[in-house]
């Protein structure tokens, strides 16, 4: 499951250091008031491993997208 590969360690060691904002649009009709909690139950629900992989995989793409724009938002134009 995701919680044993390289690349959700990184992500997880990504949101320990991340500075977050309050909230984000995510996507299009996909809307985060509150990305602390988000990523706190997020990332708990994918290290339990007691999802099944469709549900994971959901979580974790949303995981990675949230990455993908916060490190925008933190690099100069």
């Amino acid at each position: 499951m995701a919680n044993e590969t390289k690349e959700f360690k990184a992500l997880e060691m990504f949101f320990k250091i991340a500075k977050l904002p309050e909230s984000i649009q995510l996507d299009q009709g996909v809307f985060i008031p509150d990305v602390k909690k988000f990523v706190e139950n997020n990332l708990s629900s994918l290290r339990s491993g007691e999802m099944n992989e469709v549900a994971a995989a959901g979580r974790y793409y949303r995981m990675q997208q949230l990455m993908n724009l916060v490190n925008k938002k933190v690099k100069p134009s």
